[in-house]
């Protein structure tokens, strides 16, 4: 498969368009793998804002654009617009890729599927990452947006990204919040994973329409080598400062459980009935996509 004469190019943004070091090394992993890649500067990025205000006829994006803090929160703005404005790939360009990608991309456009998101967190311990803080994210499940893979143009779901970005300016409601909660609910993975839960798996919404590649299997397709991270140095400590906590936790809930077992089946059973109570957002985020699990074991 030509992803050249597909046109499915990969959008990349850095502060200049040439690259060089450990930085072109990760660009040409892409294209060593066959993918036609464009590297957008600051320049590149203000004329894709400004095609979208003309698409959209919504001049409130430009204005939304020139107000966000930063590269971090203008990046995460012209991501959302270039694949509403084209689709195809959008990659860090600290996102390594891996050969089984291209598989994964080619039976991806033979689908009728829309999308393909990847889940950053792990399965229940992403729920304790967010629940104790014992990491940055700010959804569980959530996804990422470090890659984002749209098959065309007009994909409505970051369309909405897009708006829930500029409401949020205009209201101000994210303007208490401290680094990196504010960006990462602002324009980052928090405004993103709730755009896909509203386009796909929203009730009443067709969860066939996006393609979900769980974390543990993420592995095999690319590498975020995330180096310049711009968490460093914010008021959140990193996973792996807090990283003797978290296993602290696992193994204190570990011993929990053998304990319980010791004391006996009927014990153990109504402790394991009670901790199914969980709290309402864990459960529904896994009754809302039962078509998600199925599909990313088919992958």
């Amino acid at each position: 498969m030509d992803f050249h004469k597909l046109n499915l190019r990969v959008h990349q943004t850095y502060k200049s368009r040439n690259l060089e070091g450990k930085y072109l090394e990760w660009h040409q992993s892409w294209v060593n793998l066959g993918f036609p890649v464009h590297v957008s500067d600051d320049e590149d990025m203000e004329q894709d804002i400004i095609k979208l205000s003309e698409l959209t006829g919504n001049t409130e994006f430009q204005q939304t654009y020139s107000q966000l803090d930063g590269p971090v929160q203008k990046s995460d703005f012209w991501r959302y617009a270039k694949l509403y404005l084209e689709g195809g790939i959008y990659a860090d360009v600290d996102v390594v890729a891996l050969p089984e990608i291209v598989s994964l991309i080619q039976q991806f456009l033979q689908t009728n599927k829309e999308l393909i998101v990847f889940v950053e967190n792990f399965w229940f311990f992403g729920w304790f990452g967010l629940v104790f803080r014992l990491d940055s994210m700010v959804r569980y499940p959530q996804y990422r947006q470090c890659i984002m893979v749209a098959k065309r143009s007009n994909e409505q779901v970051f369309l909405t990204a897009l708006t829930i970005i500029t409401e949020k300016v205009k209201s101000g409601t994210t303007s208490t919040l401290t680094e990196p909660s504010r960006t990462l609910e602002l324009t980052g993975p928090g405004v993103y994973t709730d755009a896909v839960n509203s386009y796909c798996f929203a009730a009443g919404k067709d969860a066939e329409k996006c393609l979900v590649i769980y974390r543990y299997k993420g592995f095999i397709f690319f590498h975020h080598v995330g180096t310049a991270s711009w968490k460093n140095g914010t008021s959140f400590t990193t996973f792996n400062e807090r990283a003797p906590i978290a296993a602290l936790i696992m193994f204190g809930c570990a011993l929990f459980v053998v304990i319980l077992k010791h004391k006996g089946p009927r014990l153990y059973t109504v402790a394991v009935s009670n901790l199914s109570t969980s709290p309402k957002f864990i459960l529904s985020s896994f009754n809302s996509q039962p078509d998600a699990r199925k599909v990313s074991k088919e992958t």
